[in-house]
This record gives C-alpha cells, sequence and structure tokens, in this order.
C-alpha cells in the first residue's frame, strides 16, 4: 500500500507541467555570482622542499641514537645541522601551508614572519655550534642531564 501512494505521488510531479515548467526554468539560468572568485596560488612545485625535509630527516634517524652513545664533535655537528634543518623546513612549509594562503603575495608580515624564523634557525645553530665546540657538547649535555642521580644522605 505504501508502495503505490508514492507511485502516486511520483506521478503527479512528474506529469505536473507548472512541475516541468520551473525546473526547466530552474536549470536554464545561469549561477547568480554569490562571492567574488578566489584566485588560484600561483603554481609552485614542493617536491624539492619535501625532499630535502625528508633528507636531513632520514640523517637524523642513524646519526642521533648513535650520537648519543658515542659523543663526538662530528656527531654533535651533525645532529646541530640537521635538527636546525629540519625545524627550519618544517616552520616554513607551515608558514606555506597556513599563513600564506590567507595574505597578499609578498605581505610585509609575512615577510617579517620568514626573517624571524630564519633569524631563530640561525640563533638556534650558532646557539648549537657554540655548545659543541667551547662546551661538553649536545651529546654529553643530553646524557648529563638524563643522568641518574643519587639522592643525598640526609
Amino acid at each position: 500500500m505504501a508502495n503505490l501512494g508514492f507511485r502516486l505521488i511520483n506521478r503527479s510531479r512528474t506529469s505536473n507541467p507548472i512541475f516541468h515548467q520551473r525546473i526547466h526554468q530552474f536549470c536554464s539560468q545561469p549561477p547568480s555570482p554569490q562571492a567574488p572568485p578566489i584566485k588560484a596560488p600561483p603554481p609552485t612545485n614542493y617536491s624539492g622542499s619535501w625532499l630535502t625535509h625528508r633528507f636531513f630527516s632520514y640523517i637524523l634517524l642513524p646519526v642521533l641514537p648513535y650520537g648519543l652513545a658515542y659523543p663526538g664533535k662530528v656527531t654533535d655537528v651533525l645532529i646541530a645541522t640537521c635538527l636546525v634543518a629540519h625545524g627550519h623546513l618544517g616552520l616554513s612549509v607551515i608558514i606555506t601551508d597556513y599563513v600564506e594562503g590567507g595574505m597578499a603575495p609578498g605581505a610585509k608580515l609575512l615577510r617579517v614572519i620568514r626573517k624571524t624564523i630564519l633569524g631563530l634557525s640561525i640563533g638556534t645553530l650558532v646557539g648549537l655550534l657554540y655548545l659543541t665546540f667551547a662546551d661538553i657538547g649536545i651529546a654529553n649535555t643530553i646524557r648529563g642531564i638524563w643522568a641518574v642521580k643519587p639522592k643525598p644522605r640526609e
């Protein structure tokens, strides 16, 4: 019985000339613009940045445990450069993906953000290299932080 009711409703709509006229009017009208068109971003190729980011990630995989197990200046320099490059590229990609899309190309704030990230990366690298050459090194610093110190007896 319910199936019969559906057929009656369906037939009444399809056989109604006013229904067909309204559908024809709706389909033949061009769509009205509701918002200004969004400009497409300039075509860029991010594969080079992605490959460089992965390169530093893959270098860190063996160097970090080896550097912590056998501390030395060479491994500390590798750890410092790879960590800073990995972090800098990651932050640059975040800025490109999430901040740059909402701003006009060449905006002053965007340039300030990029220069700030570059300055922080350079400062971090200088600090880590100073720790490597003028102090005990990155690996020995991490080992010292992780060292278990016995409680003093009272």
